[in-house]
């Protein structure tokens, strides 16, 4: 299968496939990868229960498809954690009003029976003109987990810079266990 069962998005299998064959569609100008988790789950979860955690689940996969253009691709990938793969935007500007309005969406409460609930993102995105979609999915992966480390609720792109600071504190961390 390659289907999510509980939100009928793609599922890890179709997303790889997907990504597979970008590199030689010549029509891709742009491409991004938007990594996406969404923030209180666990609570939500912990709290309400698994049925409030799949209504949950269930409205942020309606909302996110409703947020990107026709041509992207969301996939769960796990638990709360989703990848968006956009192609051919414009630029950078676009980018960001797309994860704006990502953030907005997802921040909007989910009724659960007599409950609101609320949950919200992290994104972390990595896009490109060239790079491979591999790349961007780690590179996005990256950015996630400097959004959450930064407070959650917020965007991070990826950069360099992101990459050589992980890098470092690896180095040092390898270099303390000896």
């Amino acid at each position: 299968a390659d289907h999510d069962y509980l939100t009928g998005l793609a599922n890890r299998r179709l997303l790889d496939k997907r990504l597979a064959e970008l590199p030689a569609d010549k029509s891709i100008t742009t491409l991004a990868v938007l990594h996406l988790d969404l923030d209180q789950f666990k609570q939500i979860n912990d709290s309400h229960g698994h049925a409030a955690g799949d209504i949950v689940l269930r409205a942020a996969a309606l909302r996110i498809t409703a947020a990107i253009p026709v041509n992207g691709m969301v996939a769960r990938v796990g638990g709360d954690e989703f990848v968006i793969v956009l192609v051919n935007f414009t630029d950078l500007t676009e980018l960001k009003l797309i994860t704006e309005d990502l953030q907005r969406r997802l921040r909007k409460k989910i009724r659960f029976g007599q409950e609101m609930l609320q949950s919200g993102a992290s994104i972390g995105v990595s896009w490109s003109g060239d790079r491979r979609a591999r790349n961007l999915l780690a590179e996005s992966d990256l950015a996630l987990y400097q959004a959450k480390k930064l407070g959650r609720n917020r965007v991070e792109f990826f950069t360099r810079q992101l990459q050589e600071d992980l890098r470092s504190k690896r180095r040092l961390a390898e270099e303390l266990k000896l």
